[in-house]
């Protein structure tokens, strides 16, 4: 065999062998590719179901605040009510003629003199012709009782009354307003 056939043999197989290789790295790049969108796809469906657990978790913490601030806002408005209501009743009350401011504050003097020794009753400046009592700048309608040496003292003016008796009165109020 001459030299030149040894030769063109030699490159003949080198081509066929270079074919070989080439055909094996294509395959080989080919599944190299499929495994890097295999992977990918499998890291795209965890970050999209992550994502959407998240979206989830916000969109739930979004309504519960929504809820939160809507309780919060219909509380602060059933107060607001509940609070109109006992200043109606504040304001009839001091719109009454004075026969019945004369009554009413009878009433609290003689109910603040119970359990009081020696009581001395004080009444605002304003209402001093209603009753018979000592004079004072109490600032409210009422009267104030208090012993004769000072260690009780009781308050039956209108805003300590309404103010004792809110307690008591607020859930009836809500169940007219609001049931």
């Amino acid at each position: 065999m001459s030299l030149d056939k040894l030769e063109q043999s030699v490159r003949k197989s080198a081509r066929a062998e270079i074919e070989k290789i080439k055909k094996q790295t294509e395959v080989e790049l080919e599944a190299i590719k499929n495994k890097i969108k295999s992977d990918a796809a499998r890291e795209c469906e965890k970050y999209k179901a992550r994502k959407e657990h998240e979206i989830k978790l916000l969109e739930k913490r979004i309504l519960a605040d929504a809820r939160m601030k809507a309780k919060t806002k219909t509380e602060s408005e059933k107060t607001k009510l509940i609070d109109s209501v006992f200043l109606s009743v504040r304001d009839k009350i001091l719109g009454l003629d004075k026969k019945q401011k004369t009554k009413i504050l009878q009433k609290l003097a003689q109910d603040g003199k119970k359990g009081v020794q020696n009581p001395v009753v004080y009444v605002d400046s304003k209402y001093r012709d209603l009753i018979p009592a000592k004079s004072r700048n109490i600032g409210d309608f009422g009267v104030i009782i208090e012993s004769k040496d000072g260690s009780v003292s009781v308050d039956n003016t209108l805003s300590s009354v309404l103010a004792r008796m809110r307690p008591a009165l607020e859930p009836k109020i809500v169940q007219m307003l609001f049931k």
